[in-house]
Formats: structure tokens, C-alpha cells, sequence
């Protein structure tokens, strides 16, 4: 599976990136199926991803450009943060 955030190339069962961290799937909040991050409705009970699935994807790829510029000196803190709120 391609990271959304920094296109490397993981296994395909792959649930984080192996090279920036970024969540590569997420669950439906209904049913709980297994969602591809490009999914825009689970393909199990049809249910729309919401405007928290895309904040949530903005925000990590927001983090991973702050990482690879160097100005986020936290990033695991900031990620632990960032899944509390999400």
C-alpha cells in the first residue's frame, strides 16, 4: 500500500507506514470494517467517512511535512496528541 503522506511503498496489510508513521487504513466507525484511506464510504454498511477522517488525514500529512523540514522536535508527542483528539 502507498503512504498517502510520503509515497513509500508498504506491505500491503500494512496499518502505519514504515517510513513516516502515517496510518495507512481506518475503521468504520459503524461496523468497524477495515477502510482504505481513499475510501469515501465503507464497503461493508455504506456509511460516509466524515470531516474527522479528513482532518485527521490533513493534520498527520501536516505532521510528517513538519518532520521532514526538521520544525516539529516532538513528533512522537505530537502523533499521541493528535490520535487523543481524533
Amino acid at each position: 500500500m502507498k503512504c498517502p503522506s510520503c509515497d513509500y511503498l508498504n506491505r500491503e496489510k500494512a496499518k502505519f507506514c514504515k517510513e513516516c508513521g502515517a496510518r495507512l487504513e481506518l475503521v468504520c466507525p459503524k461496523c468497524g470494517n477495515r477502510l482504505d484511506l481513499e475510501a469515501k464510504f465503507c464497503d461493508e454498511c455504506g456509511k460516509e467517512k466524515g470531516e474527522k477522517d479528513k482532518a485527521k488525514k490533513f493534520i498527520t500529512q501536516a505532521l510528517h511535512i513538519f518532520e521532514k523540514l526538521g520544525t516539529l522536535h516532538e513528533p512522537e508527542k505530537a502523533r499521541k496528541i493528535l490520535n487523543e483528539l481524533l
